[in-house]
């Protein structure tokens, strides 16, 4: 006979399995076991599974010092029958007892996103997207800076924006680990910084549309657009490389978390804006003329332009005297 003895934990995510052949199998802390647990509150001989005269297992308590409990959390007395898949909790710990023929879940189909992946991770392209990030970090914190700044004050600033931005992939990583999956931390590094960069440009084309447009909600709405779009991408890309699901799964937690983002970005906003503001907003983004898609206006022409938005004024404010 076979059976299969899963260490789980008490959420059932599998720690260990062992396979075991015989027609009697022990568990406990004890070394002479044929499953040893690490658990100071499990005996050295807690629990017995043997095969019964009809060919099926069942398992035993040995009169353990805390006792062994079923899936119900009732306790285990005496003997009592084994089918696949059933619990049992001795101490802290969890066993999961599996029959050789129990079917399990079809295979998760490999997304084609894996080889961009390991494409992403090899050396070269690593050293590049870091290399970019960089780059634009030093380029966005000179433009912004608005007096004249010391080079030990762009790297100290720099170098704190790279290395707060690590800690998001470091923590995904982390919880990888947590769940027992592939920490890939390379993997995920890379995936944030190149999102990252697709960031600051989707930036830099927001501020080109923003230049060119006098609607504000054009702009505002591009921006909204983009930044919801690219988050929902990142944070899928991010489940795919630390867990295990299905893609209905992940692009479900993908999309809660997005939208969980969004509101909380939007009563942020709605909260520093107050009430009321009496000052106007106004778009101090500056650009230069070559920057602009339709040709500038002449100061001449703007002028005479004015002239005749006043001269209607007058003439429309004459008909109504009339």
């Amino acid at each position: 006979m076979e059976l299969i003895v899963e260490e789980v934990s008490r959420s059932q995510k599998l720690l260990q399995r062992h396979q075991i052949k015989g027609s009697s199998i022990s568990i406990g802390r004890g070394f002479d076991n044929d499953v040893i647990l690490n658990d100071p509150y499990i005996c050295a001989n807690h629990l017995t599974l043997n095969v019964t005269e009809e060919g099926r297992w069942q398992v035993c308590d040995q009169d353990s010092v805390n006792g062994s409990f079923t899936d119900s959390q009732k306790p285990l007395k005496g003997c009592q029958p084994v089918h696949s898949g059933d619990v049992i909790s001795i101490g802290k710990s969890h066993l999961r007892f599996i029959y050789p023929h129990q079917p399990v879940a079809p295979a998760i189909r490999l997304s084609g996103l894996e080889g961009v992946l390991n494409w992403l991770s090899s050396p070269v392209i690593v050293t590049a997207v870091l290399f970019i990030y960089i780059s634009l970090l030093f380029g966005d914190f000179y433009l912004q800076a608005s007096a004249e700044i010391k080079t030990s004050q762009m790297l100290k600033a720099v170098f704190s924006r790279f290395i707060g931005m690590a800690l998001l992939p470091l923590m995904f990583s982390a919880v990888a680990r947590l769940l027992k999956h592939d920490a890939r931390v390379m993997t995920q590094m890379v995936v944030f910084y190149s999102f990252f960069i697709i960031f600051m440009l989707f930036d830099v084309l927001g501020t080109f549309i923003s230049f060119n447009s006098n609607q504000l909600w054009i702009s505002n709405g591009f921006t909204t657009v983009t930044q919801l779009g690219l988050i929902f991408a990142l944070l899928w890309c991010s489940f795919y490389i630390a867990f295990h699901q299905d893609t209905f799964r992940r692009t479900m937690m993908a999309a809660s978390f997005t939208l969980g983002i969004f509101l909380l970005g939007f009563l942020y906003n709605s909260a520093s804006r107050g009430n009321f503001n009496p000052k106007p907003i106004y778009d101090n983004t500056l650009l230069a003329p070559e920057f602009a898609i339709s040709s500038p206006v002449s100061i001449k022409a703007f002028i005479a332009n004015s002239e005749s938005v006043f001269d209607l004024s007058s003439k429309k404010a004459g008909e109504k005297k009339d």
